[in-house]
């Protein structure tokens, strides 16, 4: 298995033009330690499916794992029972780098605020750098989800304050939320604001109503063309910023 992690490191894929693997000094490797674990655990995976149905010795899980102990492993992974628990621990894998996340600053997100020229990006964006929601999380927000009210009993949640609940759900327009259990997520006063914005701006464009039918909380695309001045008369100056916030220009 050794050999093969080399293998793994420095030979080219299809595409190489080498044949050989020639590692030298300063040479770059083909594939980095977290790829080269993925591939580990798959051949580990495939290796324990022939020990099981008898078509390679079993000496081979020996040589693959050895027996240990979880004190290796994070608080939140030894279990609520206290006692030392035991397991196999893969032999071969590699130390993969900690490698921090480069989350956008401040000063960036307040220029992409600038840059929004709607309140439904506006809310977008500070759902995705205040409240830390995934991409497929606020894609998949329904109306039912946001509570925005100090107390939302009436609506039959008795969770206080405002807050979104992140439910994993299939919905319409392919939006997923990876985490398999739903939480609730407080909202500040900014997003309350932006949401009251969206709210008004929603149903002051043109065809941009929510349908009675659909439950999304982003479903505004418009359903009816703008409306277009007359050619015999000059366009009213609010027309043209419905015209723009839907998208469309026509020649004057």
């Amino acid at each position: 298995m050794g050999l093969f992690m080399v293998w793994l490191r420095w030979a080219p894929g299809n595409g190489g033009h080498r044949q050989a693997v020639v590692p030298g000094p300063g040479g770059k490797p083909v594939r980095g330690d977290t790829r080269i674990n993925k591939v580990l655990t798959a051949v580990r995976m495939f290796l324990l499916h022939a020990v099981v149905n008898k078509v390679a010795p079993a000496w081979v899980i020996e040589q693959l794992y050895e027996l240990g102990d979880d004190r290796d492993l994070p608080v939140e992974a030894r279990g609520e029972s206290g006692g030392m628990r035991y397991r196999l621990r893969a032999r071969h894998r590699l130390q993969e780098p900690e490698t921090e996340v480069d989350r956008a600053s401040d000063e960036e997100v307040v220029a992409m605020l600038r840059a929004c020229r709607s309140a439904r990006d506006r809310l977008i964006l500070l759902l995705l750098s205040r409240v830390r929601l995934r991409p497929g999380q606020v894609a998949g927000l329904h109306r039912c989800d946001v509570h925005l009210l100090m107390d939302s009993r009436s609506l039959g949640c008795d969770v206080e304050g405002a807050h979104l609940h992140v439910i994993r759900r299939q919905n319409v327009n392919g939006a997923w939320s990876k985490s398999r259990k739903s939480w609730v997520m407080p909202v500040d006063f900014l997003v309350v604001q932006a949401a009251d914005q969206y709210a008004v701006e929603r149903y002051e464009i043109p065809g941009g109503q929510v349908a009675p039918s659909s439950n999304r909380a982003f479903d505004t695309e418009p359903r009816h063309p703008c409306p277009r001045a007359a050619p015999d008369r000059p366009e009213d100056p609010k027309t043209r910023v419905r015209r723009r916030r839907c998208g469309k220009e026509w020649p004057p």
